[in-house]
């Protein structure tokens, strides 16, 4: 990262854990996050999910996004049945 850490438009926020992928009309416009025990809202005009086989399918499922069957027992909205 050190050679774009200084760019203007790039925030790096480190022990953040991300908790859901915020979903408006269809888009994702934000992530819920908490950093250092804090929740907080990180809103963005283009949101990339990049946590790796185990992590991506757990934010995607606790986002909403994913087999109804397996969302709504838990309470979470679902905002995209996606088997």
């Amino acid at each position: 990262l050190d050679p774009v850490r200084d760019r203007p438009h790039l925030t790096i926020c480190g022990n953040a854990l991300v908790d859901r992928v915020v979903i408006e009309g269809g888009r994702a416009v934000a992530v819920e996050v908490v950093v250092d025990g804090e929740p907080r809202r990180v809103e963005a005009g283009r949101v990339v999910l990049a946590g790796g086989a185990i992590g991506t399918p757990l934010v995607l499922l606790r986002s909403g996004i994913g087999p109804s069957a397996e969302i709504a027992p838990h309470g979470i909205p679902v905002v995209h049945d996606l088997p």
